[in-house]
């Protein structure tokens, strides 16, 4: 994380609690620090704003919480692996804010805390508003999984087969975090020495069951509500909801996805985050791109904002944001 904050952020050495200095007045940013006040009670920690000597000075009060670093180690090779789980959801949990730049987590392991009475994931999050500054999903969860790595061998004896099995499973540069962490939780649950179950069978079982799930979910019409008899056609674009129940049929040439019911194809109720008019898919041939239209809080590809009103051309398995939500997409 370092690298990110030079110049900009100054963590506060011998502090009892964990404090950052900012070093320019201009860095602190509002919005991300009210959206952290909101989200005390869940993921991550609420944050003071103090002066010190003339500067912002962040605190958060740690003290209380033990370091997943310091953990690793101190308790079973089971459950490290549920308390990997446990991170695996939270880091997900922020991501689905939509609002925060995930640079600004502080995401080394000597900084991620538990509560142990509650068996919670605690998540430093620095408001700051550096725009230059981002990291895309793909960087930020290999560093975290780097991290565990190392840990995991210097501190488990290499000969246990369950340590194998979570190093193998860490390794795999084709799972995403979220999948490292529903199958490091197969680990975990084997607390009474029955048979562990191979990485290979638990990463077959995890894509059977995503793939089941997929079949399972009925096709939504433009309007974003639920049909048990909606049908897709072959070749078409399909945008479909990540933790949320949208799934949307690109069946135009030009596919406007916002709020308004009456100025847009595909509707998103219930989600103030999310614009009137926000953005476009748009059809050519066998191609397709997406246009944001002026959004308030933005229209990602791959956790990168895009520009309002330039296209963006986009492939199947693209991860697209509108505002807070996820969606993939599939043709």
């Amino acid at each position: 994380m370092e690298e990110y904050f030079e110049g900009l952020v100054t963590e506060v050495e011998n502090d009892i609690e964990t404090a950052y200095v900012l070093e320019s007045e201009n860095l602190f940013y509002d919005i991300g620090f009210r959206v952290m006040q909101n989200e005390e009670n869940q993921a991550l920690f609420h944050c003071y704003k103090l002066k010190y000597n003339g500067k912002t000075k962040l605190v958060y009060f740690t003290s209380e919480y033990q370091s997943v670093y310091d953990l690793c180690g101190r308790i079973s090779i089971e459950r490290f692996c549920l308390l990997i789980e446990k991170l695996t959801q939270t880091i997900n949990q922020i991501e689905s804010l939509g609002f925060l730049n995930m640079a600004f987590v502080d995401n080394r392991l000597t900084h991620i805390f538990v509560d142990r009475t509650e068996q919670k994931v605690r998540i430093i999050y620095l408001p700051v508003s550096e725009q230059k500054i981002r990291k895309n999903k793909n960087i930020f969860e290999n560093e975290l999984k780097s991290q565990l790595i190392r840990l995991v061998e210097e501190r488990y004896p290499m000969s246990e087969t369950k340590t194998g099995a979570l190093l193998q499973i860490l390794k795999d540069a084709t799972l995403t975090l979220q999948q490292v962490g529903s199958m490091v939780a197969n680990i975990g649950s084997d607390m009474n020495g029955m048979q562990l179950t191979s990485t290979e069978k638990l990463k077959t079982q995890l894509l059977n069951q995503s793939a089941k799930a997929m079949a399972e979910e009925h096709i939504m019409h433009s309007s974003g509500i639920r049909t048990n008899d909606a049908v897709m056609p072959m070749g078409e674009w399909r945008l479909e909801g990540v933790n949320n129940p949208y799934i949307f049929l690109i069946d135009k040439q030009e596919y406007v996805i916002g709020k308004s019911k009456e100025r847009v194809d595909g509707v998103i109720t219930d989600n103030p985050a999310v614009s009137r008019v926000h953005c476009k898919f748009v059809k050519q041939r066998s191609l397709l791109t997406l246009t944001d239209l002026g959004s308030a809080n933005g229209t990602y590809v791959d956790g990168k904002k895009l520009v309002a009103n330039v296209s963006q051309n986009i492939m199947p398995g693209n991860r697209i944001r509108i505002a807070n939500m996820d969606f993939i997409i599939r043709g």
